[in-house]
């Protein structure tokens, strides 16, 4: 027997985001990535160079540090959570949400991500919907203005050698020569800083100005049939902007130290692998190999594919192969994807059928 509807929660969250998943939607990511890798491994693979590389107890050691700190970025949105709801809910159900909300990440493209899938947590958790929507949003522009404020800031320290690792290395002597995937990021950043203000507009100036807003551009007869999306979503606005209202300086505090300690904790994962393999970048390196996966992120963005899929694993060869040793790139992208992106899938697949016997056991019994 299904949970009757809540009529106080917004029509996105009365259908189960989650029972749209199934077997097949979580094997394409993987079956995505792992073709992009065989790809990788069939044409740029050096067996003579693999076999030279010392994988031995450094290796071992820096990848447990690695998957050490994707511990520690689960917890840290843990913290997060917990805090934005004003610890209404426990560790165990902080867990719970991060872990799925993760998993929907996984399995969906990057474009649509696990915001659905949150809000459906947070309702089926006992947590009234103003406070939902406030926390939801209130994630996504924290998240967003992390790249948004951190893009700028690298560039102006390392300059344009952080956009491409072909002007790095001499190959190119102006930004203008930069490839495709460059100017790619360049569109996806604006997209990204268009999103991020509109959020910030929306939740600190006028939600009822954004939300008219929605509602006009989508009273256009090509957008019509995403009008009452877009009218839910400036009801939502305007209930956040309210709950926001009511917030301290810890709130923000927690929300954005949060924030930063979790993507920071993601992208020294790389570091990690590329020193476990006898790699000793120096201080500004080191510097470098982190700036130039926000770029990498912006592109997984943009990704049509689940979770970024293949987008990743190309990403990395393009943007890293400065850092990375002649011939180890497709292995290096694939140690880096089993770290940060499937265990997601795996977790998902655990904390699912427990989290749903746990919600909906209670209501059937």
């Amino acid at each position: 027997m299904q949970p009757q509807a809540d009529p106080t929660v917004p029509s996105q969250t009365k259908e189960n985001p989650l029972a749209n998943l199934s077997a097949g939607k979580i094997m394409l990511p993987i079956l995505i990535g792992l073709l992009v890798v065989a790809y990788m491994l069939y044409t740029g693979v050096d067996m003579e160079v693999l076999s030279k590389t010392d994988w031995g107890w450094r290796t071992v050691q820096f990848i447990g540090i690695a998957l050490i700190l994707m511990v520690f970025r689960h917890f840290a949105y843990m913290f997060r959570i917990k805090k934005l709801l004003s610890d209404e809910i426990s560790w165990r159900q902080a867990f719970d949400i991060v872990g799925l909300w993760e998993f929907g990440s996984a399995v969906t493209p990057s474009t649509v991500g696990g915001t659905a899938v949150t809000f459906f947590l947070l309702t089926q958790e006992k947590i009234k919907t103003g406070k939902a929507a406030t926390v939801v949003l209130t994630t996504m522009f924290l998240d967003s203005m992390y790249f948004v404020a951190c893009i700028p800031v690298m560039w102006l320290i390392i300059g344009n050698e952080f956009f491409s690792p072909d002007l790095a290395l001499g190959k190119i002597q102006s930004l203008s020569e930069a490839g495709v995937l460059v100017y790619t990021f360049f569109a996806g950043y604006t997209v990204m800083l268009t999103y991020c203000s509109a959020i910030a507009y929306g939740l600190f100036v006028s939600p009822t100005s954004f939300k008219w807003l929605l509602e006009s551009i989508t009273a256009l007869p090509i957008l019509k049939k995403w009008r009452s999306g877009a009218s839910r979503i400036g009801e939502e606005m305007i209930m956040a902007s309210n709950g926001l209202k009511k917030q301290n300086a810890s709130y923000w505090a927690n929300g954005i130290s949060s924030t930063f300690i979790a993507w920071t904790l993601r992208f020294l994962v790389v570091n990690c692998i590329l020193i476990s393999i006898s790699q000793t970048p120096n201080l500004f390196e080191h510097f470098m190999i982190w700036g130039r996966q926000l770029i990498m992120y912006v592109l997984m963005v943009l990704a049509p594919t689940p979770g970024g899929s293949g987008v990743a694993e190309g990403s990395f060869a393009a943007f890293l192969y400065d850092f990375v040793p002649d011939g180890l790139t497709a292995v290096l992208a694939l140690i880096w994807r089993i770290i940060t992106y499937y265990p997601y899938l795996a977790l998902g697949v655990i904390i699912l059928p427990i989290w749903i016997r746990r919600i909906y056991g209670k209501k059937t019994a």
